[in-house]
């Protein structure tokens, strides 16, 4: 027979709450390990939270002992009225971040009412005095975990992804990813002629206005790293993999990695290329860039390499023979395209979008 919460004694609500801040604190503990291979920046803040609730719990078994001695009654949530009947989410695999996430947030929310409830049954001062404490932390709680969630998540783009996709709204195979910006005039020229659309309408379109402005900013990723990571670039040598705007063509007009070197020539840097489709250069260049038949020959002496286009040779080439002909090679990889660099931790110093340096 389950009790009601009004008939609870003193010892009875602190032995409950220990028990509760010992669930939750194993709970969060078990979204940190299903969490902790895909989605490692996630973990890492359940993991915090358990620490949390496992100090909770310690200062509520101090206040026992103080008051009751050692022996605490066995009582659980389930044993009391009032209380929402939990799910196993924690026993799912594999288990969905926001599934974890989602019942953090109600964990939280039931805590904070729980105290609520205690400090209106309590009549000893120093019990009074913790039970407000905690209150008041859990209160902050869910608070604190979106702080923790910001400074994890800020690790790497790609577990927002993995993330976002677990939502059934948006799906594993949504068109979204962090990466490179979109190039070619395809795309450019019909954002650019749904704008006119909607002006010519009427139509307010603050979203589609600024992807255009938002995509020429985001193409100087790759100049914005390697000045951040050259002090001055007429000393450097940067290998650029692939030249045509996508893979399967030859076609250079609009291109990003032809916009790059042109920016990389008027700082000086000295510019080795390759592309499988691309014979002859810009005639703009005249002499400043040096074209190579191997993807490997373009690398040797190289300071940096940007992977450009995502040319399926590229893959073929172990980070063994990078390392060979530059063995302090810096990698910018905008769409993570050679996944077995991004996976060398160490041994060439990898940059991507989205991913922290």
């Amino acid at each position: 027979m389950l009790k009601k919460f009004k008939d609870l004694s003193e010892k009875e609500i602190l032995a409950l709450a220990i028990a509760s801040e010992e669930e939750d604190g194993r709970i969060y503990g078990e979204f940190a390990d299903a969490l902790r291979e895909t989605f490692p920046s996630t973990a890492t803040m359940f993991e915090e939270m358990r620490e949390e609730e496992a100090q909770h719990r310690d200062r509520l078994l101090e206040m026992f002992r103080q008051r009751f001695g050692d022996h605490i009654p066995l009582i659980r949530r389930e044993n009391v009225k009032g209380f929402l009947a939990r799910r196993p989410n924690w026993l799912i695999r594999p288990l969905g971040v926001n599934v974890a996430r989602r019942q953090a947030e109600v964990m939280e929310l039931e805590a904070q009412r729980f105290y609520q409830r205690a400090i209106a049954r309590t009549t000893d001062t120093s019990t009074r005095a913790l039970l407000n404490k905690l209150a008041d932390e859990e209160r902050k709680h869910i608070q604190t975990a979106g702080n923790l969630e910001e400074k994890h998540l800020t690790a790497d783009a790609k577990e927002v992804e993995r993330g976002l996709k677990t939502e059934n709204r948006i799906g594993p195979r949504a068109y979204l990813s962090p990466g490179a910006a979109f190039a070619g005039g395809t795309l450019a020229r019909d954002v650019a002629y749904l704008n006119r659309t909607a002006r010519e309408r009427g139509v307010i379109t603050p979203l589609l206005s600024s992807v255009l402005a938002s995509n020429d900013s985001h193409k100087h990723w790759a100049q914005r790293k390697l000045r951040g990571l050259f002090v001055d670039l007429s000393g450097a040598t940067v290998a650029v993999w692939g030249l045509t705007y996508k893979p399967g063509t030859d076609t250079l007009r609009r291109s990003a990695s032809v916009e790059l070197c042109d920016w990389m020539i008027r700082e000086g840097a000295t510019i080795h290329v390759h592309d499988p489709m691309v014979k002859s250069l810009p005639e703009h260049w005249c002499d400043a860039v040096k074209r190579y038949d191997d993807p490997i020959a373009a690398v040797l002496g190289a300071h940096a390499l940007v992977v450009a286009t995502e040319w399926p040779i590229y893959r073929t080439i172990s980070t063994d023979q990078l390392i060979e002909r530059s063995p302090h090679l810096v990698v910018l990889d905008a769409n993570r395209f050679l996944t077995n660099l991004a996976a060398a931790e160490g041994r060439v110093r990898y940059f991507a979008v989205g991913m922290p340096p």
